[in-house]
């Protein structure tokens, strides 16, 4: 999503690069408090919570793109999706700490990595076939694309629901 939100950004709502500038620096700044914000809720309410309500905010950020051209509706969505995309990269791995036995943690950190950079061929791979597939169908296609995304996102949602609450550190040290 962050790579090719500077295409759809010119290619669908017409952005120059002034714009995308701002752009990246109010979703990187809403990365960094969706980082802080769901560090702390993934500590009162579990990180697996906090994360189906990231997932279900990237799908509603997304989803509001796809449907609508209204630049401010792009805007703020822009902003979702770095809170979302900060507080996706602080309760995963919160999440997999804590459901790991910590001498495990290097061999599940690594598929965690593994599966990360799997992700970053898959995604632009089917980006990628999309956008060229629908060509004639001008910026349709960039809509499609992220469509597609967000049925992604709510598969991942979807199979969330069958990891196991996460052991808390305070009741990992009891046990």
């Amino acid at each position: 999503v962050i790579i090719f939100m500077a295409v759809y950004a010119q290619e669908v709502m017409g952005m120059p690069d002034s714009a995308k500038i701002t752009f990246f620096i109010v979703a990187t700044t809403g990365a960094v408090i969706g980082s802080l914000l769901t560090g702390r809720l993934s500590d009162s309410r579990g990180p697996k919570a906090v994360l189906a309500w990231i997932l279900a905010g990237w799908a509603i950020a997304l989803g509001a793109v796809v449907v609508t051209s209204s630049p401010i509706v792009f805007w703020s969505a822009g902003v979702l999706v770095g809170i979302c995309l900060g507080g996706t990269w602080t309760t995963s791995r919160a999440l997999l700490a804590n459901l790991t036995p910590p001498e495990a943690h290097g061999r599940f950190f690594g598929l965690y990595a593994l599966s990360d950079k799997a992700a970053a061929v898959i995604g632009p791979l089917v980006w990628g076939v999309i956008v060229w597939a629908g060509k004639p169908l001008g910026p349709l296609r960039y809509r499609i694309a992220v469509a597609v995304l967000v049925m992604f996102i709510l598969g991942g949602l979807f199979l969330l629901r069958a990891v196991p609450e996460a052991r808390r550190p305070a009741d990992a040290i009891a046990n």
